[in-house]
């Protein structure tokens, strides 16, 4: 008998780390509680629960005349979510799934009818070196590039401005004091077109307010 008990618990393991890892983070009680009518539908009818959370949404079968499977509220505490409904700008298509939203580094909230569901998070409070005039951006990355390929490469999002650049470079940050030299005595340490994560992960400086000089430069000795 123990040793069944032993195998259930095994295959639960199995397939909640099938749900982790096919369909991302698997939603919080937190943002899972909510008035049963509050909830909107993410799924179909007989949607089973491993089904419904590979989607990313929440699974409650203990009320009657509503989703089971439904759509988690925002997780509080998520500043780069949180704004005005209205300034919400779409970062995906009709009907994508909290996995794929998510899987794009980008919101998810299903409480508001006739606003884009997934959409771009703003800039996160305290990040200095992506602080700047929107006027100053430069571009680190194609039309339509998602936040989660942008940051990868060491560079900022920001979808805010229209016009402007939403994946560009970051300033060098304060305090910075070996990366602190005129323009001219800049040494390159990279090649053309390096990504800032690879420039910083040779241990060199990085910074693209200047043209016409190395972007990827090698520090000065710490003081």
């Amino acid at each position: 008998m123990e040793e069944k008990g032993v195998w259930l618990l095994a295959v639960v393991l199995v397939l909640e780390c099938r749900i982790l890892i096919e369909g991302g983070e698997i939603p919080s009680t937190e943002e899972c509680a909510m008035d049963s009518m509050e909830r909107k539908n993410c799924g179909y009818s007989g949607i089973s629960v491993k089904d419904c959370k590979s989607k990313g949404c929440c699974f409650d079968s203990k009320y009657p005349g509503v989703p089971w499977c439904f759509y988690p509220h925002l997780k509080k505490g998520t500043d780069e979510c949180a704004m005005d409904v209205k300034e919400r700008k779409n970062c995906g298509y009709s009907g994508i799934s909290v996995k794929d939203c998510k899987s794009k580094g980008c919101c998810f909230d299903a409480k508001y009818p006739g606003v884009p569901w997934c959409f771009y998070p703003l800039l996160k409070k305290g990040a200095d070196e992506c602080a700047m005039d929107s006027m100053e951006r430069k571009n680190c990355g194609y039309s339509g590039i998602s936040v989660k390929d942008c940051t990868s490469k060491g560079c900022c999002f920001d979808a805010k401005y229209p016009g402007v650049p939403w994946c560009f470079y970051p300033h060098l940050k304060k305090g910075a004091g070996e990366c602190a030299m005129d323009v001219r005595e800049r040494k390159n340490c990279g090649y053309s077109g390096i990504s800032v994560k690879d420039c910083t992960s040779k241990g060199c400086c990085f910074d693209a307010k200047y043209p016409s000089v190395p972007w990827c430069f090698y520090p000065h000795l710490k003081k």
